[in-house]
C-alpha cells in the first residue's frame, strides 16, 4: 500500500509494453493519416511518370539536360 501522496507507478515490465504499444499506436496514427496519404499518392504519381518516360524517350538523360538551364 502507497504511503499517502507517493504515486502508483507500473513495474518496468508493463511500461516498456506501454511504450512499445504506444509507439506503435503513433506509428499507425502517423500512417493513417489522410495528409500522408495523400503525399504518398502524389510521390507514386510522381514516380511513375518518370518511369514512364524513361522507358519512352530512349535517352532520357539528354532530354532531362535539354530541359534544364
Amino acid at each position: 500500500m502507497p504511503m499517502r501522496g507517493e504515486l502508483l507507478t507500473p513495474p518496468m515490465r508493463a511500461r516498456r509494453a506501454l511504450a512499445v504499444e504506444s509507439a506503435w499506436s503513433r506509428f499507425v496514427a502517423a500512417i493513417t493519416n489522410p495528409e500522408f496519404e495523400i503525399v504518398v499518392c502524389f510521390c507514386g504519381l510522381g514516380l511513375s511518370i518518370s518511369i514512364c518516360f524513361m522507358l519512352l524517350v530512349p535517352d532520357y538523360g539528354a532530354a532531362v539536360e535539354l530541359l534544364g538551364p
